[in-house]
């Protein structure tokens, strides 16, 4: 006995995948690409596993925008060929062969790499326009995968087959995945992955699906034979624009196989001298003269790099550089107070306070700024207690920059106030630990001075003598003893010591 047939519902028989032979003609491209960037930086690799031949990336097409800005538009699309390290590119062929697999299946081959070149450019375009980091890598152009599926899944909801339709809310989620994690990682792209995406799901919009033969015959806006020669005319013009920047910029490539510093500076000083307006390469020479550690040279560098262009540490990509000269501004201000060079020294300390990354490096800068103007050059002592004050709003009950307030006081002729908030200072190092420290001493030794204003001698002595046990033969502790025992007046003020610095024992340097 026969069983009923039962007729099949209205809709199509399914989507057959098809072998993805352009996605792995473009992985292969991706790894030609790579492969380029490995050898002809040299074949080394950086602890972190990417490459060493930073200005190898920028001859070979990545997205340099002083460069693009002086014509070299075939970046938009070279830049999605190239690659941090391998780790980079590995992650992005899996999200290539995964999506692309499935878009060029709806699509077919012609339609397929028409919409990866235009929405990897729309990507670069959108990141070229927002952030002016130098970028590079695929992800642009998966993105823009993802973008197409989603508009094609919407579009055609009605007519797909169940296990794609499911797949709508599975993309989605892709997204947010990605975003998420593009928010959380400072060397992502963000601008490029959400200008690929847009483009993804813009110019799906232009293209029918090949794979839907019952489904409605939506007006393709783009022909593919159009869409073909367009792509083999774009494809054209981005090889010759790598041709040619490998044939004009030797100097960069010079610079991307030397392992050494100083050679690759001379290199980069060469290049800079063909193209002055180039200034990330700039920013890379003064990133390259601080790690040599001849930051006064750095400084002049990226002061030039951002007279050319203000907004150029304003991206994410930049944040190794601000860190970097951070640091320097850090040591230099503490080379200056060595040298007493207190004008230079506020300079640098000003630097910090204003671009510190943490509220903890802020801190130590307004407190360092206060105590220069209070102790060292004795100079607006109003402006001094305001960065102090601003010191113990980041960092409370900070037991040395209490004591720099307390100085400040004293300075002031304030003394009850003083010795108020000296006593505050003392009591909150022992909270800490800190009884019996060396670091206890110059707390003491100004106790001690505070109280001889206040007429309190014999606490005087006893502090100074505190501060000796802390740290023996301490010469202020000495001196300030031999004068009491005189019963002489204080003089106004202490003197800081030969030898150790008072302030690296406080901890404002």
């Amino acid at each position: 006995m026969m069983k009923e047939q039962v007729a099949p519902l209205p809709g199509p028989d399914g989507i057959r995948l098809r072998f993805p032979f352009v996605t792995l003609l473009i992985g292969a491209l991706l790894v030609a690409g790579t492969y380029a960037q490995f050898v002809l930086g040299g074949a080394t690799f950086r602890p972190d596993g990417s490459f060493t031949g930073t200005p190898t990336n920028w001859v070979l097409g990545a997205k340099v925008p002083s460069l693009i800005a002086h014509g070299e538009w075939w970046r938009f699309l070279s830049a999605a060929f190239l690659h941090g390290s391998f780790m980079h590119l590995a992650t992005n062929l899996v999200g290539l062969l995964i999506l692309g697999l499935l878009t060029e299946s709806l699509y077919r081959p012609v339609r397929y790499v028409a919409l990866f070149v235009l929405y990897t450019i729309s990507g670069t375009c959108f990141s070229y326009v927002i952030s002016p980091d130098i970028s590079l890598g695929a992800s642009t152009g998966v993105m823009g995968l993802l973008g197409a599926l989603l508009v094609h899944n919407f579009r055609y909801r009605t007519w797909l087959p169940p296990a794609w339709r499911n797949a709508f809310g599975v993309l989605i989620g892709m997204v947010f995945v990605q975003l998420g994690f593009d928010l959380a990682w400072q060397q992502v792209d963000i601008a490029g992955h959400i200008g690929g995406l847009i483009g993804g799901i813009v110019v799906g919009c232009a293209f029918r699906s090949q794979a839907l033969p019952r489904a409605p015959m939506y007006r393709e806006w783009i022909p593919a034979p159009a869409a073909g020669l367009v792509t083999l005319a774009l494809a054209a013009y981005t090889g010759w624009g790598m041709w040619a920047s490998c044939e004009n910029n030797p100097e960069l490539l010079r610079a991307g196989r030397m392992r050494s510093n100083f050679p690759r500076i001379r290199e980069i000083a060469l290049a800079l001298e063909r193209r002055p307006y180039m200034v990330e390469a700039r920013l890379y020479r003064a990133q390259l003269l601080f790690v040599r550690g001849e930051g006064e040279r750095g400084l002049e560098e990226y002061r030039l790099a951002l007279k050319q262009q203000p907004n150029l540490l304003s991206g994410r990509g930049s944040s190794r550089l601000r860190l970097q000269i951070l640091d320097f501004h850090l040591s230099r201000g503490m080379q200056k107070y060595d040298g007493a060079d207190w004008d230079d020294a506020l300079e640098s300390t000003r630097y910090v306070m204003e671009h510190g990354v943490t509220d903890a490096q802020r801190a130590q800068a307004h407190n360092q700024y206060a105590w220069v103007l209070a102790d060292k050059m004795r100079v607006r002592l109003d402006e001094a207690e305001q960065h102090s004050r601003e010191s113990l709003r980041l960092r409370p009950n900070e037991p040395a920059y209490l004591d720099t307030l307390a100085w400040i006081s004293y300075h002031r002729s304030k003394h009850s106030e003083a010795y108020r908030q000296q006593l505050e200072a003392i009591q909150q190092a022992e909270n800490r630990g800190m009884a019996g420290s060396e670091s206890m001493s110059e707390l003491y030794l100004h106790l001690g001075a505070i109280q001889e204003k206040l007429n309190r001698l014999t606490e005087a002595r006893a502090s100074y003598a505190r501060a000796l046990r802390t740290r023996p033969g301490y010469l202020d502790a000495v001196t300030s003893l031999r004068r009491l025992s005189g019963i002489q007046e204080p003089p106004d003020p202490l003197s800081p010591s030969p030898g150790q610095d008072p302030a690296v024992v406080r901890g404002i340097l």
